[in-house]
């Protein structure tokens, strides 16, 4: 596994840099800043097996209160899961606000997953005709909202031209599932949500379960 890691944590250096003279080639549409947590309120946050060793390196240097309430919200979410899909829905419409979230920030940022990383930017996806995703930020007035026709679902030269905005949007090729097509060799394993690899990461993580799921 430490191998694995070891190029991990090579790929998301060179990842890295690229995303930032991404960002920066976006900025006059990105509103990214240092408190700004929308994207970390809800969302499905799939993690690979590989991101959560990198991310548990993370997690292992912070003081064990922080640790202890990180899992015991992994522990709620999943009750919230039980609860959905006992009220008839389906587990995959399910989504939670990310664990690692503390006064609007992230306590795991260094280490933070690759669908964390990506967000924001517009990014290639795997779905015929519009294989593009725009970030979910878009819909609450953010990232790319000003040059974006909500009535077309496109840009607007127009808006851009009105805000004296030179530059314009681009598709970037760092989405989620395309990243893990491409980079396969390195190992990346199963995927599961965030929360249920740190639930099963706890100790006699079952009879917490079975003591949740006796309820439902």
């Amino acid at each position: 596994m430490q191998e694995k890691l070891n190029k991990y944590s090579e790929f998301i250096n060179i990842l890295t840099k690229n995303l930032d003279a991404f960002f920066e080639n976006q900025k006059d549409f990105i509103k990214c800043k240092a408190g700004c947590s929308l994207c970390c309120r809800s969302g499905l946050y799939p993690l690979t097996n590989l991101e959560y060793g990198f991310l548990k390196l993370g997690f292992n240097k912070l003081e064990k209160e922080k640790q202890d309430k990180i899992n015991q919200k992994c522990f709620e979410i999943y009750k919230e899961r039980r609860i959905f899909i006992r009220n008839g829905n389906e587990q995959l419409d399910f989504s939670y606000k990310c664990p690692f979230l503390f006064d609007n920030l992230c306590s795991l940022y260094e280490s933070r997953p690759l669908i964390c990383r990506v967000h924001g930017l517009i990014t290639i996806g795997l779905k015929e005709g519009k294989n593009y995703n725009m970030p979910g930020c878009l819909d609450d007035g953010l990232n790319y909202s000003e040059v974006w026709d909500e009535e077309l679902k496109d840009f607007s030269l127009e808006k851009a031209t009105a805000l004296n905005i030179k530059s314009h949007p681009e598709v970037f090729d760092v989405g989620y599932e395309p990243l893990l097509k491409k980079f396969e060799h390195i190992g990346f394993g199963d995927i599961r949500m965030m929360f249920e690899w740190f639930i099963m990461d706890v100790p006699d993580y079952q009879k917490h379960l079975d003591e949740i799921n006796k309820n439902f």
